[in-house]
């Protein structure tokens, strides 16, 4: 699992976004996710079923206020589910597989967490910095 502080948020998500503007079609061919959690408290993940999808992560992990976790997307004609929370009651449920040769990221289900996502980045955020983006930023 590769994991980042806050820091290195800014450098990734310039990095991503640079990479998606340079070449789409190279951008996705390595399939992989970026996960950032910019919402206002840490936030635990779980892997619920197909890991292999996500090798690079393990099946349980948190991610601080501004950390970064990325991981290659495996595609094994499955999809992987993903539970986020934090210790409040905030949550959301989300999956990843890969289809066309691309990763994709479905979003399911959220209660006071709002995410978003674009290509290979999920990010999570606060429903009020939704609301105020239109997006998680």
């Amino acid at each position: 699992m590769k994991l980042f502080n806050r820091y290195s948020c800014l450098f990734v998500g310039i990095l991503a976004s640079t990479t998606f503007l340079a070449s789409p079609a190279l951008a996705n061919q390595n399939n992989e996710i970026i996960i950032i959690n910019h919402f206002d408290k840490a936030l635990q993940y779980t892997i619920s079923v197909n890991h292999e999808v996500l090798p690079d992560l393990p099946t349980t992990f948190k991610l601080n206020v501004g950390d970064v976790a990325t991981s290659k997307v495996v595609d094994i004609q499955k999809e992987t589910y993903l539970r986020t929370a934090d210790d409040e009651g905030h949550s959301g449920f989300w999956g990843v597989d890969v289809e066309n040769n691309k990763t994709h990221i479905h979003g399911y289900y959220s209660k006071g967490l709002a995410y978003s996502w674009n290509e290979q980045t999920i990010i999570f955020c606060t429903p009020e910095d939704y609301k105020k983006n239109g997006h998680c930023v």
